[in-house]
């Protein structure tokens, strides 16, 4: 595990839920790519990178809105940072 790729992945899915977070689709992406590269082969993480690719910030038919995405980044972010903290 690289951890300073899962730093880096932290610290955008931070960005991305600050007071005054950066919740545009190209962050979105950022986080998406960042997300399959390192963890992309594990069954685990799959839900997540899916729904980084459907997001949009106002959701819609089939898509994940700003809310929903929130909720979902907060998780993924417990998730890494329990796994940074792994020896």
């Amino acid at each position: 595990m690289d951890k300073t790729q899962f730093g880096e992945l932290v610290q955008r899915i931070d960005a991305f839920l600050g007071p005054s977070g950066d919740r545009s689709i190209a962050s979105a992406n950022r986080i998406e790519v960042a997300l399959d590269d390192l963890l992309g082969e594990d069954p685990e993480f799959a839900d997540y990178v899916e729904t980084l690719a459907l997001y949009r910030p106002e959701g819609g038919e089939f898509l994940i809105g700003e809310r929903e995405l929130e909720a979902k980044l907060v998780h993924l972010r417990r998730l890494l940072v329990s796994m940074l903290a792994e020896p």
